[in-house]
Order: structure tokens, then C-alpha cells, then sequence
């Protein structure tokens, strides 16, 4: 196994940098709040974040419209928005990273299964199938304690329908190696000024009766043959699995997916509470642009077919030797489906927002409850 010496050698010596800010992390989430209320119809508005790193808000403006940055900062300024807390980027508009084509084209080995093979026990990484590829993200337990069942997460728009639990069919790699059924969606939620999707994830049961869907490992996810910081990394399953527990984002943390579209990718967390949009399907059926609210932002390249992959970390020592798992992808900015070396920045939902909407209790490891 190759390891990128960015993510292994970054982690072995990163020190957490103290600098002063100009503004408290308070002042600059109310000045995007101002933003995001007056102006989301009146500019072209694709992002929102308070980077706490650079101490200011980050605006996200649609890369092919025609609008001046001095028109903007003086909409701004009539809201009592200093210009020097803002920071504007030109970006592509996010979708969603879910892939409908038949089957990912990807590298092949005749020496390892890659993530795209039937391969058993489940863990995080492998492809899995709705009549549309997404990421297996990670297997868990749910229900209550003492009495759990396996499962594992996805995106919510990968079911079909984000927000709603429609009972859909799940198989690895394919649909007819059934895994599992749709247990648990969160709803959307009405923000006001449309729709907002806090919890882009669903949990899936996996059901023993099928597919050896029994023949999973909670709490882990699959580590492949290399990985890669610049763009597509390994996909080569070499059996190894990488134990997880739980934890929190923040500014500048070494992460890691494992997705079919692009295999092993590292980076690191840019935004921690990012604001974008994306067109999904709803309830109803119409496709319509939503808003994620508080998403983790990271440089992991990904790529259509990554959706529901799992954000993680590495511990190193020095060796890949366990993490915590952060998140789910969402979607992707700067992705391109029908080119496979194009890649882009990955959105995820943490798994903060995951535990707090989901009914059901979910654990990395079996919660035998107090005995």
C-alpha cells in the first residue's frame, strides 16, 4: 500500500497555528446571515462559509455570470457589511455526486477486486446500486442499546428522493446482490426561502436474509492500494479495513475518502460550516435547487458516483492504525461525470447533523447498553 506522504507526513507533524482575528467567529456569521437573507436573489450566490482560519466570510459567485465584485461589495456595504470581512471566489455551481450510468470505468487489476467487485465483508468504499452508483459510505449499528442491527450510511439522494424514506432496494455491486432496504431519510426542512436539506444522508438496513449482507463490519472502511492528494487514487481493495470512531470537523484537518469514481483521496478541511446549493429530486418528484446548510467543505478530490462516501481520519503510527469518521459526501464542486481524471472539492454532512436528525441511536461500535 502506497500512502500519500502529504496526508501520512502532515499528520506526524502538524502544529495548531494561533493568530489574531479582526473579528469574532459571531460578527462574521452574522454578516453572512445578512448576506444570505437580502441578497440571495439579487447576485448570483453558490456559497457561503465563515472561515474562522482567514478570519473572514467567503462568498461563492457562479463562475459564468456576469456580475462586477464592486457591484456586490456595495450591496453589501448598504447591509453594514465591512468589505474587508468578505473574501469572494469563482466557482463552478455544485451537483450532487451520484452517477447513473451503468457502472463506473475504472482501472482494472486481475491481482485485487477493486471497489466496483463483489467483495465481502462490507465496508466503507465499495460500490453500491440503486439502478445508479453511489459509495457505501460505512456500515453501523442502530436501534437501542442492547439490542442493535447493522446498517449502513449513504447519501439521501441517492434513494431517489432526498428527504423521504421510499423503501428502496440496495444491492453491492450490483442490485442483484441484494444487500439491504431504506430505513431511516431525515425530512427536508422549509427555511423560509425554499428548501433546506440538513442531513444529506440515509440509513439502510442491512438485512442478514440477503446477500451475506451480515458479513459486515461496522464502524470501518476500506483502505485501497495507494492514495492520492491531486486526483484519482487507488482502487484496488487489498483487504485491509481502517477501525473508526467519531468526531468533529475543524480548519485544516488531514481527511480521507474512499469513493468508486475516484478510489483513496486525502486533503484537508477548508470550511466547516459551509452554505451551498444543489438541484436534487424532492419528494414530489421535481428536481429543485437546495440549500445544505453547515456542511464540511474538503479538498478530498471527488468525483459523480463518490455520493455517500465517508470523510475520515487517519491516526498514523506510523502506519495507518485507526480514526474517526466525520461525514458524508454530498456533493461536488468543480466535478466533471464524463471525465474521470476532473475532479473537485467534496461537501459533506457532518455527522453531528446526521446523529441529531436521525430516530435512531447509531454507533461505529455494537452499544451492548449498561449491563
Amino acid at each position: 500500500m502506497e500512502i500519500d506522504d502529504k496526508s501520512r507526513d502532515a499528520y506526524l507533524s502538524k502544529e495548531i497555528p494561533v493568530q489574531p482575528g479582526a473579528y469574532s467567529f459571531t460578527e462574521l456569521a452574522v454578516h453572512r446571515d445578512l448576506i444570505e437573507r437580502n441578497l440571495r436573489d439579487a447576485i448570483p450566490l453558490v456559497l457561503t462559509d465563515v472561515d474562522e482560519r482567514r478570519n473572514v466570510v467567503v462568498i461563492g459567485l457562479d463562475e459564468t455570470a456576469n456580475i462586477s465584485i464592486a457591484d456586490v461589495i456595495s450591496k453589501m456595504a448598504r447591509l453594514g457589511v465591512p468589505p474587508e470581512a468578505v473574501v469572494f471566489e469563482r466557482m463552478p455551481i455544485p451537483q450532487a455526486a451520484i452517477d447513473m450510468s451503468p457502472d463506473p470505468k475504472l482501472p482494472t487489476s486481475t491481482l485485487l477486486p477493486q471497489l466496483t467487485d463483489y467483495v465481502r465483508p462490507l465496508a466503507g468504499g465499495l460500490k453500491i446500486d440503486r439502478n445508479g452508483g453511489c459509495t457505501l459510505g460505512i456500515p453501523v449499528w442502530y436501534g437501542n442499546p442492547g439490542n442493535q442491527t447493522r446498517g449502513f450510511l449513504t447519501a439521501s439522494h441517492c434513494t431517489g428522493f432526498v428527504g423521504y424514506n421510499n423503501g428502496s432496494q440496495w444491492g453491492q455491486p450490483l442490485l442483484s446482490n441484494a444487500i439491504g432496504v431504506e430505513f431511516e431519510d431525515p425530512p427536508l426542512t422549509n427555511c423560509g426561502s425554499g428548501y433546506c436539506d440538513l442531513t444529506d444522508a440515509a440509513l439502510i438496513d442491512l438485512n442478514s436474509a440477503h446477500d451475506n449482507s451480515s458479513m459486515a463490519l461496522p464502524g470501518h472502511v476500506y483502505l485501497t492500494d495507494f492514495s492520492s492528494s491531486t486526483g484519482p487514487g487507488g482502487y484496488a481493495v487489498t483487504g485491509e479495513t481502517l477501525p473508526l470512531g467519531v468526531q468533529s470537523p475543524f480548519m485544516g484537518l488531514d481527511v480521507n475518502k474512499v469513493g468508486v469514481r475516484t478510489g483513496w483521496t486525502t486533503g484537508e478541511i477548508t470550511g466547516t460550516c459551509v452554505t451551498t446549493y444543489v438541484v436534487v429530486r424532492h419528494p414530489d418528484g421535481v428536481q429543485r435547487l437546495t440549500r445544505l446548510p453547515c456542511y464540511i467543505r474538503a479538498t478530498t478530490p471527488v468525483n459523480s458516483g463518490d455520493s455517500g462516501s465517508a470523510l475520515f481520519r487517519i491516526v498514523y503510527d506510523p502506519d495507518p492504525d485507526g480514526g474517526n469518521f466525520l461525514g458524508i459526501l454530498s456533493a461536488c464542486s468543480g466535478c466533471n461525470p464524463d471525465v474521470t481524471s476532473q475532479t473537485g472539492d467534496g461537501f459533506y454532512v457532518s455527522w453531528s447533523a446526521i446523529s441529531q436528525a436521525m430516530n435512531q441511536h447509531i454507533t461505529m461500535v455494537e452499544d451492548q447498553g449498561i449491563e
